[in-house]
């Protein structure tokens, strides 16, 4: 093995300095295992020499760092390079595999066997579904199509979410205030203050005058309150509205 040049003839440090100070530091800080360092088969000549620098200089726990090395990486016909600027990040891979990823059909078929018993950790399976989709959604309208979708296989949390899409009627979307209102009270069913006030302010609210209902609205603002176990401000207000007819 050729000598490991620790320092230039001025007295300037060279990447095998830097190296060397990085590991005792990132060992004196984390007290790590194993320190691995992943790079391209060009550096293994490199690494050979640090670590071995390090087992020279009396540390006796030079096992631990280990030189995992990968071939030639290119991009459009060029090696990748930090340097150069020709690189490309791993977030612009997973978007592309993201947008690839699987169509709304697809994602309910995995969500529906994550909700199969043959899952041991079901629910956090149909959770990271559920994220990785809503994540994927660019348009409010398909996360509502989403949202629907999977309030329909019982998914409680997606009442809510898939009630009030339906009555903001965003990117193109209808405003639909019965479909709304039928996941909202399935939510509220399931113990959710949320859709209580959602349902609350949908009776005042509405742009559908024929869906108006300052009754209704005072009812589910007691029964907000109810379930919250405790006096809600912007229930009060909704109160003072009616009373002073100001809606």
């Amino acid at each position: 093995m050729p000598p490991c040049l620790i320092t230039k003839s001025d007295g300037g440090s060279i990447y095998h300095s830097r190296d060397i100070a990085a590991i005792l530091y990132r060992k004196a800080t984390y007290n790590f295992a194993k320190c691995l360092y992943v790079t391209g088969l060009e550096q293994s000549l490199h690494f050979k020499q640090v670590f071995k620098a390090i087992e020279v200089m009396g540390y006796d726990w030079t096992d631990g760092l280990v030189h995992v090395p990968y071939g030639l990486v290119s991009l459009d016909g060029a090696k990748l390079s930090t340097r150069s600027g020709n690189i490309i990040y791993a977030e612009d891979i997973t978007e592309a595999e993201r947008e690839e990823l699987i169509n709304l059909e697809e994602a309910l078929d995995w969500y529906d066997m994550a909700s199969s018993d043959g899952w041991s950790e079901a629910e956090d399976a149909k959770r990271r579904v559920r994220e990785i989709l809503l994540e994927k959604s660019k348009k409010s309208s398909d996360e509502i199509e989403l949202s629907i979708a999977l309030a329909k296989r019982g998914d409680l949390e997606n009442l809510y979410i898939a009630g009030c899409g339906l009555l903001r009627g965003k990117d193109g979307w209808k405003l639909q205030p019965e479909r709304g209102e039928k996941f909202l009270l399935e939510a509220i069913d399931n113990g959710s203050a949320e859709a209580c006030k959602a349902l609350a302010h949908l009776y005042l609210f509405c742009p559908s005058p024929s869906f108006v209902s300052k009754e209704k609205c005072l009812e589910f603002c007691d029964l907000a309150e109810k379930m919250e176990g405790k006096a809600l401000v912007e229930m009060e207000l909704l109160r003072e509205l009616i009373k002073n007819d100001l809606v």
